[in-house]
C-alpha cells in the first residue's frame, strides 16, 4: 500500500520544491553614534515569486552611556508592519533588549520586508543589529 499524491500524478509541487532560493539580509553595527531612523537593508519580493519569512532578530545593546538617554531601537518590518522592534530607553553600559519570530509571514510578489535603526539619545553609542532570513519560491 503507499499514498498517491496529492491532486494525482499532475499534482503542484510543494512550495519548498518551485525553485526556492535561501534569502538572509543583515546588518549589525558596532559602536554606532546617535542617528535618527535609517534603513538598513531592503528586500522586494520580485513578481511571481513568493516569500516565507523563516526567521527575524533584532537586538540593541547600549555600548558607552548618553549624555540623555533616547530611545533606541533595531527593526525589521514586514509589509509596513514591524515584526520585532525592540526598544531600548536606559541608558545603563551593557543594557540590551532583543526581540525574535520565527515563521512568521508569506509575502507576495512586491510585498517588501526591511531592516533599519535608530537612535534619539543625545552622545553615546550603541550596537544594533537587524536580520531576517526567509525563503524566495515561485508563487
Amino acid at each position: 500500500m503507499g499514498f498517491a499524491p496529492k491532486g494525482g500524478a499532475t499534482a503542484r509541487k510543494e512550495w519548498y520544491d518551485r525553485n526556492s532560493l535561501e534569502l538572509s539580509r543583515e546588518y549589525y553595527g558596532i559602536g554606532v553614534a546617535p542617528h535618527g531612523y535609517t534603513t538598513r537593508w531592503t528586500y522586494t519580493v520580485p513578481t511571481g515569486k513568493k516569500l516565507f519569512v523563516e526567521c527575524a532578530l533584532a537586538s540593541v545593546v547600549r555600548i558607552t552611556a548618553a549624555t540623555t538617554a533616547g530611545e533606541a531601537t533595531a527593526y525589521v518590518y514586514c509589509r509596513g508592519i514591524a515584526v520585532v522592534k525592540p526598544l531600548l530607553h536606559t541608558n545603563g553600559v551593557g543594557d540590551k533588549d532583543t526581540m525574535n519570530i520565527g515563521r512568521n509571514a508569506v509575502m507576495v510578489g512586491g510585498g517588501a520586508l526591511n531592516g533599519g535603526t535608530g537612535d534619539a539619545s543625545t552622545g553615546g553609542t550603541t550596537n544594533l543589529r537587524t536580520t531576517a532570513l526567509g525563503i524566495e519560491f515561485d508563487a
